[in-house]
């Protein structure tokens, strides 16, 4: 028993000594091959950055470019004069349905290129056409415009805008407008799947049409990555296309923002300001072009007048604001201050601008071309910030030909098109009318300086050259991509791993497609032309740096690609032909070289302007005299040497230092060995000293893999084919031929000195043997020593190589499998390890952590003999040192004594009345059926630990049983991907998954229904020793809820996110949603979101999401899906709960906003708040239409309109028009054109009239008294939520007809003015509208004879006014001479009335008095 303990422990841990245990010797070999690799890593890193090449400077610019030396040409090399200036060119003509386009072209013709799709364009007036330019085929056109195209942009569109199928966004500038074309592929085909862009389309219709103001001239278009486009105009504006999924109610779609005439600059309007006062004094200027650099967010813009300006676009890329303005003056006077003796004519105007990204430096940003060919290097950003600050000229580069021994006339002139890119520079010059020049330099063949070093030549080009841009080639092989730190080193270090850098130059001829030269490819066209390794341009080559040629021979020799193996027999006879042989050096203060006296092969033949410092031979072995005489020291020559003395059975001892001046021989490896080790230390590059995993924070903290598994394949392809190079040249390597002992003894190391000192001058010892026999003796006891180290070394790097290859092999296998499942296999002490854990680490270790990767790999098939065969011999055959048959069958054994004991703990539990004893016997049993799945009825298993309440054990032993029968997730798969029909084994692996989870169900269920009822009889009772209730035999409903509620958390704590789907199922069906909605988890949202759109009908699930972006602080989201419920077309959603939504929705949108949020937060708000109001008026037409149905009956028509106002938010048009005006709600039409803004003035008033006249009618069955307090009452209530807009409360006409309707039906005179004084109307505004009704001189108070009416109405007003003790001194004064003005009009007309009627009498009277009254309080 103790026996199968310790095995389980050790297994879970993963030191089971069945998996993986083997103990590798060579440990040391590998150690000592790694610092040959590690030397080399170092010395490929001493690269300089761009900034430091320029030898940049924060006080003044720099200038270079003026040297002899600034500047090589490959052709004034010996033997190099008949090499092509570039690795091949190829043109390919215009197709010919174009040419014959040309015979239509009217008013305007444009080219340009598509380097993202490998497509070129012309435009022809209104038309444009696009091709591929690889090959003339797939012609695509558009000829939807009317007007002719002044520009044209193709930009990746925003994610999640359009449909899937839209990979691009054409857009195509007129004069009037600006058109967006969803630009299309057809699937690639098993052919062309390296380039998924094949077959281009152009949609028929647009997607946007932009009008633009009639000055505004398009220039350039350009787009970032994230779906921004920006334009430029010859109005020197820089404008953004803004676009969105869908247009509110109020805003568009789809806009341009001028971002030159807006605030974004922080100082309003100072830069328009500016920016005129310069036009002003300038010729007539336009933006010509766009920069954008992608890896810092920086956008640049150029004029036609050389200005350049740069915008910042945030660190998110999602802002923009203007930074710095550099004129051409100022660049013409920073330039002139740094290189005075030029003329400054060479710095303007600028041509082309092109930012340098992070990749190439760090510490220079731009670069500008003038047409002279001058390069100005610019800077716009401080050490200390990543966010652009200022505008500096850094430095100037000087183009070819600027050197006193050179012609003017072999200089560019006349640039009008260049083209920047990674330190490569095309420039395309006007020679004459038929013909171009193109300049191209490069620093790719001078990696290493200290200065920048181009190579440089020109090619001539027939016809005018319209585009110059780089091929962004998609076909190429998977590299891994780290996280910079610095820039990308030089090319000759990546040669190996990157494509071939092409170049597309499109002019009226077609289009020439060249490749530039790497040194590889250099390499490549020279073996090719000369047929042989011993020919001079061959000898040529490798003079210039002998180890980097060599190792350029192996990245053709390891190549596999089928049209490389000619030229790679070449590279491997190169290879060891310009290598030369171990050997010892002495001191040069004593002695040359004891080795022959002749030239290394390899090494320098003549001085050229192609010459540069030949990079250090790194690996140099220096050692006294040991014991045994063996001399085994690895170092640079510039440090002291680090011996490591070894013993003749090769183990080695500490090392120990020396210098060159103790009279010690230096070992020197030869260019092969080094030439070896730098090319596996470039392909290492990537991962060598880079972490292997990453955690991913979740719901659990995941692991993840730095690197795919193709990624890791393409690794092990590379390194395994320079091992099948060493094996399939092994003859060629060192072989150790002498016998014996192969290492000098002391005394003969002795003798040797003595010979050295002679020669040098020096005293020899008298006691000394002859020292030409020792000579001869040395020299090939030296020579015989270096073999020997040498081959020691290539023997170490052989391991080292296997090593790598079955390192990247098993890991790779693990990305195969379920990666981050594979790492919860592993022991936290493992798993700590493991995330600190370079590869380095894991190839250069002692097996621990691989053979705890195997155990963790193959615990993941649980003794499923089929699976496990595979996965085991997969591993035998991929890292046979790793892991061997003998550890496959170990490991099948120790399963079948898991199962058996596990059964035994069961039992043996159950019997047991100690309920600790049990619990710890259940929690035993649990681990060890976890091991075993595939061999017992989970389901039974499970049943008993429900029935003892081990409700964990039911959890743990069905996830784990879950995820054993579905390894690779295949159920995860055909969940997340919509459940799709033909996914037969998606659907049964789901279903096997939802077997097991059926398990934890059954036990919630149990536990709910036990906490609905008073108690649960269990027939065992519980083991836990956490229970209140002593009696076992009993479950209560406080336990019952408790244990319910361990169940649900413990399962959630899962990262499986099945169990938590069908968990949320759970309670959802159970109404559990306030539980549901505690949950934390990154599964919920998804699973949410998922049930609201696979259930278009799920409102439970879209209520439950917005409670929990609510709940979660995730307003801005809460608001948009209350937005959607609120508009869902269902009969499901009254309309009262809709009104809710939206306010709901608009609190939340608040609560979203905070100073400084987005532009389009501010509308989405807005449009909440504008279809509130519109709910609120289909609310008020409901509730009008209700009211008319208890008034006239449930007729079909009221019934179907309520029903459609339940269904639904409408548009106000239709509101108005099929509800309000069809029913003849007034005041329901009122609410409209007030919320519309709609001003008709006779509408309106139609409208009130309608209002009252409808009050009037309802009240008619009321007595007089009633009838008229609810008619004002209702006119108060409408008449308050209009009386302060003008427009919507016509007060006078509203007085005239509540004043004739009093007179008609006799009520009483003062509820008029008193229902307006009720709304806030002053007194002087009342009488003032009772004063222009009276001078209206209405005939309707002569028709219905009651001329006296209004001075009746008059009069009270002002008597009740004057009465009143709400009014303050000041307003009483002004109301009482305004009403002593119209009190003797009224006087007036009533004195030129009838005095005989006593009517007119007696209101003659109380006007007088009147007067008096109002004269005393004046």
């Amino acid at each position: 028993m103790q026996t199968a303990n310790q095995f389980f422990h050790d297994k879970v841990n993963g030191y089971s000594p069945n998996v993986g245990l083997i103990q590798h010797s060579n440990n040391q070999f590998l150690s000592e091959a790694s610092k040959q690799l590690e030397k080399h890593l170092d010395s490929d890193g001493n690269y300089q950055d761009l900034s430091r090449l320029l030898n940049s400077s924060s006080s003044s610019a720099g200038i270079s470019g003026i040297g002899e030396n600034d500047y090589a040409s490959i052709s004034a090399l010996p033997g190099l004069q008949n090499v092509p200036n570039f690795a091949s060119v190829r043109r390919v003509p215009l197709p010919v349905e174009l040419v014959e386009q040309f015979n239509h072209l009217q008013y305007n013709c444009l080219m340009g290129l598509f380097p993202e799709i490998k497509r070129a364009w012309l435009s022809i007036d209104s038309d444009i056409f696009v091709w591929n330019y690889e090959d003339g085929s797939d012609v695509a056109y558009f000829d939807g415009l009317s007007e002719y195209i002044v520009c044209v942009g193709l930009v990746k569109p925003k994610p999640g805008i359009f449909q899937d199928h839209i990979k691009f966004l054409l857009c195509l500038a007129t004069a009037v407008d600006v058109v967006l074309l969803g630009v299309s592929f057809s699937e690639a085909s098993r052919e062309t799947a390296g380039f998924p862009y094949k077959e281009m389309h152009l949609q028929s219709e647009p997607l946007f049409v932009l009008p633009l103001d009639q000055q505004t001239e398009i220039t350039s278009i350009n787009g970032t990555r994230n779906g921004r486009i920006f334009m430029t105009s010859k109005s020197c504006h820089l404008y953004e296309i803004e676009y969105r999924d869908k247009a509110g109610w109020f805003t568009q779609q789809c806009r341009i923002v001028n971002h030159s005439s807006s605030y974004i600059y922080g100082v309003t309007g100072v830069y328009n300001i500016f920016l005129k006062i310069i036009n002003f004094f300038s010729a007539e200027d336009s933006m010509q072009q766009i920069a954008i650099d992608e890896s810092r967010n920086i956008l640049y813009t150029l004029s036609k007048e050389s200005t350049i300006q740069v915008y910042d676009l945030g660190s998110n890329g999602k802002n923009i604001s203007h930074v710095a303005t550099l004129s051409r003056s100022a660049i013409l006077s920073q330039a002139s201050r740094s290189a005075r003796y030029i003329d400054a004519g060479n710095f303007a105007p600028v041509v082309y601008i092109a930012a340098i990204e992070k990749q190439e430096s760090l510490g220079v940003q731009l670069v500008a071309v003038t047409k002279s060919g001058v390069r100005l290097y610019f800077v716009v950003m401080n050490p200390f910030s990543d966010r652009p600050s200022h505008f500096r000229l850094d430095h100037i580069r000087m183009p070819p030909g600027c050197t006193p021994s050179v012609p003017a006339m072999q200089r560019p002139n006349n640039i009008n098109l260049a083209y920047y890119n990674h330190g490569l520079m095309l420039m395309a010059s006007s020679s004459t009318d038929d013909s171009d020049i193109l300049w191209f330099t490069n620093p790719d063949v001078f990696p290493f300086m200290k200065l920048l070093k181009e190579s440089q030549c020109t090619t001539a080009i027939n016809g005018h050259i319209w585009a110059i841009d780089e091929t962004k080639d998609f076909d190429q092989p998977v590299n891994p991509n780290l996280k910079i730190i610095k820039s990308d080193p030089p090319a000759i270090v990546s040669q190996h791993a990157k494509p071939l850098r092409q170049f597309v130059i499109l002019g009226a001829q077609g289009a020439y497609l060249l490749d530039s030269f790497r040194p590889s490819e250099l390499l490549r066209c020279i073996l090719l032309k000369c047929g042989r390794v011993d020919q001079e341009a061959v000898q040529t080559y490798f003079s210039i740096d002998s180890i980097n040629a060599l190792a350029s021979c192996l990245v053709l020799a390891c190549s596999n690609r089928p049209p490389d193996q000619h030229v790679g027999k070449l590279a491997s006879q190169a290879f060891f032909c310009y290598s030369d042989e171990p050997r010892f050096e002495f001191p040069t203060n004593l002695t040359t070289t004891l080795a022959e006296s002749t030239n290394r092969p390899g090494e320098p033949i003549a001085q050229s302007p192609f010459q540069q410092s030949p990079q250090t031979n790194v690996n140099q072995i220096s050692s006294p005299p040991g014991l045994d005489g063996s001399y085994l020291s690895l170092d640079r020559r510039s440090k002291p040497a680090e011996v490591v003395q070894t013993m003749p059975n090769g183990n080695s001892i500490q090392p120990v230092q020396s210098t060159a001046t103790d009279g010690v021989p230096v070992m020197k490896f030869s260019l092969k060995h080094d030439g070896m080790y730098l090319y596996l230390s470039r392909i290492l590059r990537p991962v060598w000293n880079s972490s292997l995993i990453a955690e991913v924070i979740g719901v659990a903290t995941k692991m993840e893999s730095q690197f795919s598994s193709d990624e890791l394949l393409w690794l092990c392809e590379q390194v395994a084919s320079l091992k099948a190079f060493i094996e399939e040249h092994k003859q060629l390597f060192p072989v150790l031929h002498t016998e014996g002992s192969n290492f000098l003894s002391p005394s003969l190391h002795h003798h040797m000195l003595n010979v050295i000192k002679s020669q040098a001058g020096a005293r020899p010892d008298p006691a000394a043997p002859n020292q030409q026999l020792i000579q001869s003796q040395l020299q090939q006891r030296y020579k015989a020593d270096a073999v020997a180290t040498e081959k020691r070394s290539f023997e170490n790097l052989s391991s080292l190589l296997t090593k790598c290859i079955e390192c990247f092999s098993l890991w790779s296998i693990i990305c195969n499998h379920n990666f981050s499942m594979v790492m919860t296999n592993l022991s936290k002490e493992i798993s700590d390890i493991m995330i600190k854990t370079k590869f380095k680490d894991l190839v250069l270790g002692d097996g621990k952590m691989t053979n705890a990767l195997i155990a963790a790999l193959i615990d993941m098939y649980l003794l499923d003999n089929a699976s496990t065969d595979s996965i085991t011999d997969q591993l035998r055959i991929k890292c046979p040192s790793l892991y061997s048959s003998e550890d496959a069958t170990c490991s099948k054994a120790s399963k079948c004594l898991v199962c058996l004991l596990a059964y035994e703990m069961l039992h043996n539990a159950k019997k047991s009345t100690d309920m600790k004893e049990s619990e710890m016997a259940y929690r035993s049993s649990l681990q060890l059926f976890r091991q075993v799945t595939k061999h017992i009825d989970v389901k039974q298993i499970c049943q008993q630990y429900k029935e003892v309440f081990f409700f964990e054990g039911v959890i743990e032993l069905a996830l784990t049983a879950a995820k054993a029968d579905d390894i690779k997730e295949y159920a995860l798969n055909f969940y997340k991907n919509g459940d799709p029909p033909n996914d037969n084994i998606g659907r049964e692996a789901f279903a096997k998954r939802s077997h097991y989870y059926k398990c934890i169900v059954d036990s919630l269920d149990y536990l709910m229904n036990a906490a609905a009822s008073d108690a649960s009889r269990s027939p065992l009772g519980s083991v836990s020793s956490k229970r209140t209730n002593t009696d076992l035999d009993t479950l209560t409903v406080n336990e019952a809820e408790t244990m319910m509620e361990k169940v649900l958390s413990y399962s959630f704590a899962s990262g499986d996110e099945l169990i938590h789907v069908t968990l949320y199922d759970w309670l959802i069906a159970n109404n559990l949603h306030d539980r549901l909605l505690e949950v934390s988890s990154v599964y919920l949202e998804t699973y949410l979101k998922r049930a609201t759109t696979s259930q278009s009908s799920n409102l439970v699930a879209m209520d439950l999401l917005w409670k929990y972006y609510e709940k979660n602080n995730k307003y801005q989201s809460a608001a948009l899906i209350l937005s959607k419920l609120a508009e869902r077309t269902s009969t499901d959603i009254t309309l009262q709960k809709r009104v809710e939504y939206l306010s709901r929705a608009i609190i939340s949108a608040k609560s979203a906003s905070f100073p400084g949020a987005s532009g389009n937060d501010g509308d989405f708000l807005h449009e909440l708040e504008e279809k509130l109001e519109v709910a609120r008026i289909q609310s008020k037409i409901h509730d009008a239409i209700v009211l008319l149905q208890q008034e006239k009956g449930h007729l079909q028509e009221y019934t179907e309109a309520l029903r459609d106002l339940n269904g639904g938010i409408f548009d106000i048009s239709t509101l108005y028009k099929e509800f309000a005006s069809n029913f003849d709600l007034a005041e329901c039409k009122l609410a409209i054109l007030h919320t519309a803004g709609h001003n008709d003035v006779n509408l309106i008033e139609s409208v009130w009239k309608d209002i009252i006249d409808y009050e009037i009618s309802r009240s008619r069955m009321l007595s007089d008294g009633g009838k008229m307090s609810t008619i004002f009452n209702r006119l108060a209530e409408i008449g308050s939520l209009y009386v302060h807009s003008e427009q919507y409360f016509p007060l006078l006409y509203i007085l005239t007809l509540l004043e004739k309707r009093s007179c008609e039906l006799n009520w009483d005179p003062r509820l008029t003015y008193e229902t307006l004084l009720r709304l806030d109307i002053s007194r002087t505004t009342t009488l003032a509208a009772y004063n222009l009704l009276f001078r209206s001189r209405d005939p309707f108070w002569q028709a219905v004879k009651k001329p006296l009416h209004l001075f009746s109405v008059i009069h009270y007003l002002i008597t009740s006014s004057i009465e009143a003790n709400d009014v303050s001194p000041a307003d009483m004064r002004d109301f009482c001479i305004f009403a002593l003005s119209c009190v003797d009009s009224y006087l007036v007309e009533l004195e030129s009335m009838s005095l005989s009627s006593i009517a007119v009498q007696n209101m003659i009277s109380r006007y007088r008095s009147l007067k008096a009254q109002l004269s005393h309080l004046t």
